[in-house]
């Protein structure tokens, strides 16, 4: 909800509405820092036109979603003696694993996991397909979003793609709102759409079914 609002005000002229949402996002979620890369690019192609007043605001806008995030660390320093705590504890095995981690390493090793008959390492293959579906949309909501979005999902896209193991690229892709927007513009068809329901069931049973083997983190 907040990336909406986030998104939607600043293509409207209204800096100030994303400010408060901003901050709740990054105070909320750890990507929700990257809404200051839409906000940046908004208020570039912005500047000449906008107010002194909407500078200001768009400015704040920017500054907002890392000063949520500023602020909820705050919170964890004073609560647990660690401000860095929430973030040391994603890079453990099984959550995102690490800060950032090569995408073509990740890639040999699910290669190397096929030939030797290594499931856990094939299955990292799983998340290619999406990585594909991903890029193709970053590319074709390029011809028809604003600039900012495309920003924001090409963030988006980049932090999954440097999670080792490709871990939970499908979840960061999915928060890349304009990546959807892109998917639904393109399903402008009753055909295209059934074809969509009917590879996004068979896709829920095949993934569902290597994750409760504990194969693949979706």
């Amino acid at each position: 909800m907040f990336v909406c609002v986030v998104l939607l005000a600043l293509r409207a002229d209204r800096p100030g509405w994303a400010v408060p949402a901003g901050f709740l996002a990054g105070a909320l979620r750890p990507t929700g820092v990257a809404l200051a890369v839409p906000a940046a690019v908004e208020l570039a192609q912005r500047w000449r036109r906008w107010t002194p007043a909407e500078r200001l605001a768009g400015a704040a806008a920017v500054a907002a979603p890392p000063a949520g995030t500023a602020a909820f660390l705050w919170w964890a320093g004073h609560a647990f003696g660690d401000a860095l705590a929430p973030l040391r504890a994603q890079t453990r095995p099984g959550l995102r694993g690490g800060v950032a981690h090569d995408p073509f390493t990740t890639v040999v090793q699910a290669v190397r996991g096929l030939l030797s008959g290594s499931p856990a390492d094939a299955t990292l293959l799983l998340h290619l397909p999406w990585i594909a579906v991903a890029v193709l949309l970053l590319v074709a909501g390029r011809r028809r979003l604003p600039a900012s979005f495309t920003a924001f999902a090409g963030t988006m896209v980049a932090v999954g793609l440097t999670a080792p193991g490709f871990a939970s690229f499908e979840r960061y892709a999915a928060a890349g709102l304009p990546l959807l927007v892109t998917a639904a513009a393109l399903l402008d068809t009753p055909r295209r759409r059934r074809v969509a329901a009917v590879l996004g069931a068979a896709c829920l049973v095949g993934y569902s079914l290597v994750a409760f083997l504990h194969w693949y983190v979706p």
